[in-house]
């Protein structure tokens, strides 16, 4: 498999508006895209979508075929294309995230890059329509953003016409008819790889170790707004791994003798349905399993979310997601899909023969670590950097009196006949493999799944299942042939994706816990690079403004101007515009009124009030302070405030 990199820039010529469809429900009404932290970029879907456009363009006036167009871009069928796009972003953004957190609110790193402009509607009769005013957001020109974009397999006519996508692409965002998001494109080449193939052997021996991923960009969970997922299952790290091996020799030995957990956040397990908690009282936990009785006079709730006990403390944690809203241009319809947002952490184990762990290992090494995860991955989601941990070594328990078992992901269990069961009996009944029992207890939900994965063409027959998060409570248990057992293994009928994990422990003499919240530390560097002054420089300066324009506000609001007619004030106003420095408009007012004591002591009033503030004195601050207060002074005599 062939990989390129390219490196596309885009210069902004004049401001741009990268829509998000959104306002802020006051004063803007629509938003251009920016992160978490305000830093403003161009969402990789927008561009893989101009692009595309561009490439349906060319193909029109015969510079392009039909097949190249979805060789690049993709197939309606599902079929996925050469290209992947990732979010065009600011030079040095790592630089900027890192180093602004907890320096500046989001809203001031929005300002120091964006500015808002107005615009209405005329009538026929010239006049402006009423209730037409809109104000936008857009990224002030000169600003310049950059995306890495990857080819799979691309021959020379796909090159090629990215190239030309990218040469005739002018113009991004809202209103490029009125001016705006016209751009500059560039594309360079940065490195070709051969990702070199290789064989999956065959070798008997099982070797079990932890994998880990940090989200670099929103993963996108399948199955729509309503899906329930938070986790990353078995099989979306399998079918990422599938993408670059499905070529080798011995594929099919990769999806039988290979095994991948699901992957929980921070390597912690999902919460067992024998915990819970009364009802408006979150800050205790209780484990039923292990002897925990209810006070009748109390209302008890199930615990959500994933967990580890350490130190006789509960600690709990949740996943962070979001609803992201999508519009089709040539559909013209809104669709939702739920995605975990990015910057979290997620574990789990993989089993499998070493050889195979060495192939897998060679597949990372040679993608720089990077995997892509979910849907949507050809554009803006699903980057992610993987890791293998150290080899894992199996724990074993001695059987004791009472035993429990507690389901890590969905598992699919059969009966004596061989055909898939929901009873209970037959979910405790597979674990007499390891021991006997007289007995059990049991807290389990059922689910339906099943599926194909239409990308590899891995069928997924549809199916009952116990849910993650099932409990059994084995009492009078015996062990078998006096020996040990595994703490964590597998159901032998269905693993693939990671089905039928569950863990086997002992009863605790602890069953309530104190719940402890994670820690979310904010690191704050006190070394700034350069750039990061250069943006904080911006902030200051705005900060400034916004305090010199209050001030000019407050002043105007008291000025005694008796005797000052409004012509007489405008006069002052159009002096002002011409004239921005402090020592330019006291000049021009000595000059200009010369004869007229009344408009010299009020430019001379102006001079003073922002003379006496307690800022730094720069002419932009000056033009700040002189227009808030002359335009303050207009809307007094337009409202009767004064009297001429």
């Amino acid at each position: 498999m062939k990989i390129i990199k390219y490196l596309i820039s885009i210069e902004l010529v004049s401001d741009m508006c990268c829509g998000t469809g959104e306002g802020n429900g006051s004063t803007i009404d629509c938003l251009t895209a920016f992160d978490e932290i305000g830093l403003p970029y161009i969402p990789a879907k927008r561009l893989k979508g101009l692009l595309r456009a561009q490439a349906e363009f060319l193909c029109k006036y015969g510079a392009a075929t039909e097949k190249d167009i979805f060789d690049l871009f993709g197939y309606v069928n599902g079929k996925r294309g050469a290209i992947r796009v990732n979010n065009a972003v600011l030079e040095n953004f790592e630089i900027l995230k890192s180093e602004l957190i907890g320096c500046a609110e989001k809203s001031e790193v929005v300002d120091a890059y964006c500015s808002v402009r107005a615009q209405t509607s005329i009538d026929d009769d010239g006049i402006a329509k009423k209730g037409s005013l809109r104000l936008i957001q857009v990224v002030n020109k000169g600003n310049s953003f950059y995306s890495n974009i990857y080819l799979n397999n691309a021959n020379e006519n796909i090159e090629n016409l990215l190239e030309n996508c990218v040469k005739t692409l002018r113009h991004i965002g809202m209103n490029k008819t009125r001016g705006f998001g016209e751009v500059k494109c560039s594309l360079t080449k940065i490195f070709e790889i051969e990702v070199s193939p290789m064989s999956f052997d065959v070798d008997s021996s099982q070797t079990t170790v932890t994998y880990n991923i940090d989200l670099l960009d929103d993963v996108v969970i399948s199955g729509g707004a309503n899906s329930s997922k938070d986790y990353i299952s078995g099989s979306m790290v399998q079918g990422a791994f599938a993408r670059y091996v499905k070529d080798f020799k011995g594929f099919d030995l990769f999806l039988k003798n290979v095994i991948f957990s699901d992957a929980y956040i921070d390597g912690l397990l999902p919460v067992p349905f024998s915990y819970v908690s009364i009802k408006n009282r979150p800050e205790k936990v209780f484990s039923l399993a292990d002897g925990y009785e209810k006070d009748s006079k109390e209302q008890y709730v199930p615990v959500s979310g994933y967990f580890k006990i350490e130190n006789g403390k509960f600690i709990k944690n949740a996943v962070e997601t979001a609803v992201q809203y999508h519009y089709s241009n040539k559909t013209h319809d809104i669709f939702t899909y739920k995605k975990i947002l990015k910057g979290q952490k997620f574990s789990g184990t993989i089993i499998a023969p070493q050889s195979y762990i060495n192939v897998l290992q060679s597949v990372l090494e040679q993608n720089n670590g990077i995997l892509f995860l979910g849907a949507s991955s050809c554009a803006q989601y699903s980057a992610c950097r993987f890791s293998f941990g150290e080899e894992q070594y199996d724990k074993t328990i001695k059987v004791q009196n009472i035993m429990i078992a507690e389901l890590l992901t969905d598992a699919v269990i059969r009966d004596e006949y061989g055909a898939i069961s929901s009873n209970a009996k037959d979910l405790a009944n597979a674990f007499k493999e390891l021991f006997d029992f007289k007995e059990f207890e049991i807290y389990i939900k059922t689910i339906t799944g099943g599926g194909f994965n239409n990308k590899w063409g891995l069928p997924i027959p549809q199916y009952t299942a116990f849910a993650r998060g099932g409990v059994i409570v084995f009492k009078e248990c015996k062990a078998k042939f006096d020996k040990e057992i595994q703490e964590k293994g597998y159901f032998k009928d269905i693993t693939f994706g990671g089905y039928g994990q569950y863990k086997i422990r002992l009863v605790s003499q602890e069953n309530e816990f104190d719940v402890v919240e994670p820690e979310n530390e904010t690191k704050i560097c006190d070394k700034k690079s350069d750039v990061v002054r250069e943006v904080l420089n911006k902030i200051e300066n705005n900060r400034n403004i916004a305090l010199v324009e209050a001030k000019a506000i407050e002043f105007a609001a008291v000025c005694d101007i008796k005797g000052l007619s409004s012509s007489a004030a405008m006069r002052v106003y159009s002096l002002f515009l011409k004239n921005k420095t402090v020592s330019e408009f006291e000049n021009a007012a000595e000059i200009n009124f010369k004869t007229n004591e009344l408009l010299r002591k009020f430019s001379k009033g102006l001079v003073d009030a922002y003379n006496g503030l307690k800022s730094p004195k720069t002419n932009e601050l000056f033009e700040a302070f002189a227009m808030s207060y002359l335009t303050q002074i207009k809307r007094r005599y337009q409202q009767g405030g004064i009297e001429e």
